[in-house]
């Protein structure tokens, strides 16, 4: 935790800038880097009823609550890594898990 997961992006391009943005994101998040997943989904997007081929980057961020100004700033590293990774633009948006709803090994978080 946090988990980044990635819509629209090639796994080579994110492999190439991988060890950057997960040091650069466990800085934003104040964490170690070995506690920043990234998981790339396969998706595929339709828009006006047809596939669409060059769908833009989104990423969702799955932590738990952080000040506007970690938040902010953990967007920001993940927009420029994936800028580094030749996508000129992308969408973030949060996903907040309930530390008593989150479990590590059996054990709440709360």
């Amino acid at each position: 935790m946090p988990t980044i997961r990635l819509h629209a992006v090639a796994k080579e391009k994110i492999l190439a800038v991988a060890p950057a943005l997960c040091r650069d994101l466990a800085g934003a998040f104040e964490t170690d880097s070995d506690n920043i997943a990234l998981e790339i989904i396969s998706s595929d997007f339709i828009r006006e009823g047809r596939l669409d081929a060059d769908p833009y980057p989104m990423a969702e961020i799955i932590a738990f609550e952080r000040s506007r100004e970690v938040e902010t700033a953990a967007a920001r590293v993940l927009t420029d890594g994936l800028r580094e990774a030749g996508y000129s633009y992308c969408e973030v948006y949060y996903l907040y898990p309930q530390p008593r709803s989150y479990f590590c090994d059996g054990e709440s978080c709360e």
